[in-house]
């Protein structure tokens, strides 16, 4: 992902059963787009680059290649990188 140059405030709502409050805070970078999680390389698009990058990762035992979450990287990580690839972001 490109570094944001969006700079804003944000405000988060607080709820309590006996008070509503909030905080703001400025001067946050707030990306314009949300990353896309098969966007391996990190350059802003998908294309076939990010399954090399993936599967580079993925031998080499790049935390970042534990697609599926599970824990450990397994042939799992890849069928769940490829299947999410092809849906795209």
């Amino acid at each position: 992902m490109a570094p944001s140059e969006n700079l804003g405030g944000v405000t988060l709502g607080l709820f309590r059963p006996s008070a509503i409050g909030s905080i703001t805070a400025t001067g946050v970078s707030v990306p314009a787009v949300p990353p896309c999680r098969v966007d391996f390389d990190g350059d802003g698009t998908v294309t076939p680059v990010d399954i090399f990058a993936f599967v580079n990762g993925w031998f080499l035992g790049d935390p970042h290649a534990d697609y599926d979450g599970v824990g450990g990287i397994t042939q799992e990580d890849v069928f769940a990188y490829i299947a999410a690839w092809f849906a795209g972001c």
